[in-house]
């Protein structure tokens, strides 16, 4: 219990009055000591304001900084920047002086001309003079009653003469026509009173293909299609469905596969037999792959051999050949009785079977170089059609040309016959060209 003494200052104070001056003594000591520590802090800071200048401290760091600004701009510059002479030409003209601030030289006098002799030129050609060698359709604006009489004194105007005002080009779609062929048969009716009928039936052409209702214009047509262009047989079936002619990619495959057995393949080894006798053959390989080949995968490479005759040759000729390989025996079975040289590239198996082969006398220029039905066929019309290429022919004209010429005469393909058809004969190449 606390008692109330009187002190000597007139103020009450309690029994309590020794804790409370232990409290007040630690409160001071320890104000004491914190202003003691920030009393050091401060005379530090002014320790290093006063005998350390970190004004030059500074301005290094700043140029380190502007230093680093400038390798980081450069950098991404060249990551993200113009990276052509555009860029260069735009520099220099930023180092350019300004304009108008150019010192130019003052103008030369004008220096004295000359007459020279006159000399001719070639003429441009007009944009219609290749079209001088299609047919044209003269198509002619003729005036009526009324115009060709004269408004001044009402007689009949005679015609003076004609004026070309424009050319025009108009390309058609194909036209589909079908043919239904049909022979007469006649009967004598004198011969048939007196009990002797006689009777007359005309004869129709043989069939391109007996058994097929296509013509020789679709097969050269699907010909084209195919093999010049590049139109898989899908988007022809596609094409004609829409033309409402309702013919499969199957049997557009098979009329191809046919055409080639019947006319193609005797023209392609008598091709062979002319290429055989060149001097020079070009010879070269390249991958594809066919599906659904016995015993093989689909993604497994097959090769495509081209055999060519040289740009100077008089019969120009491409020949395809499918194997499953790129062995030097494919080339030697192809080429078998070719005494020339052959030009490849260096490909080694090719090289060695042409360095072991006698009747190459050693020479040789080194360069840089389904079913089975349906395989050959397919090299084969390749050949017919790059063949016409090289004698500068038209790939449909040449191969409707021949299969007009030689239908009618399965069987009997002779070479007289097939020469005739060569892509090189005159005829062939007025026809075609």
């Amino acid at each position: 219990m606390y008692t109330i003494k009187k002190l000597g200052d007139g103020k009450e104070r309690g029994s309590g009055e020794k804790g409370t001056r232990c409290q007040e003594r630690k409160r001071k000591k320890f104000f004491e000591s914190d202003y003691q520590a920030r009393s050091q802090e401060i005379k530090k800071s002014i320790y290093f304001i006063r005998f350390l200048d970190i004004g030059p401290l500074i301005e290094k760091l700043y140029d380190k900084i502007e230093e680093k600004d400038a390798i980081i701009r450069k950098q991404q510059k060249m990551l993200f920047g113009r990276q052509s002479e555009k860029a260069e030409a735009i520099q220099m003209m930023e180092n350019m002086e300004p304009l108008f601030t150019m010192d130019y030289p003052e103008p030369k006098p004008e220096e004295k001309t000359r007459k020279v002799k006159a000399h001719e030129r070639r003429r441009c050609p007009n944009r219609t003079d290749d079209l001088d060698s299609l047919p044209h359709e003269k198509v002619l604006i003729e005036a009526s009653e009324e115009e060709k009489t004269c408004p001044w004194c009402g007689g009949r105007m005679i015609k003076i003469g004609e004026e070309k005002v424009r050319t025009i080009v108009k390309i058609l779609p194909p036209l589909i026509i079908i043919e239904d062929m049909c022979t007469e048969s006649y009967a004598c009716p004198a011969c048939t009173n007196d009990g002797e009928g006689v009777l007359y039936k005309t004869k129709a052409p043989d069939a391109l293909i007996p058994g097929l209702y296509a013509g020789a214009q679709t097969i050269a047509y699907i010909a084209n299609e195919r093999y010049v262009k590049g139109v898989p047989y899908y988007q022809l079936e596609k094409e004609w469905d829409r033309w409402k002619l309702p013919i499969s990619r199957r049997t557009m495959s098979n009329w191809m596969m046919l055409a080639s057995e019947n006319y193609f393949e005797p023209l392609f080894e008598r091709m062979k037999g002319h290429l055989l006798k060149e001097e020079y053959i070009h010879c070269d390989e390249t991958t594809i792959q066919v599906k659904g080949e016995e015993g093989r995968k689909d993604t497994t490479k097959s090769y495509m051999w081209v055999y060519s005759s040289v740009r100077e040759s008089e019969h120009p000729v491409r020949l395809f050949d499918y194997t499953p390989g790129r062995g030097g025996k494919y080339a030697a079975s192809f080429l078998s009785g070719f005494t020339g040289i052959q030009i490849t590239d260096d490909y080694a198996d090719t090289i060695r079977w042409i360095t072991t082969k006698e009747r190459y006398a050693g020479r040789i220029f080194r360069g840089r170089a389904g079913s089975d039905r349906r395989r050959n066929s397919c090299g084969v019309l390749y050949s017919i059609v790059e063949s016409a290429k090289a004698n500068e022919l038209v790939p449909y004209q040449y191969i409707r040309y021949v299969l007009e010429k030689l239908n009618g005469k399965l069987g009997q393909l002779t070479d007289e016959i097939l020469d005739q058809v060569m892509p090189w004969n005159g005829e062939v190449k007025e026809q075609c060209g």
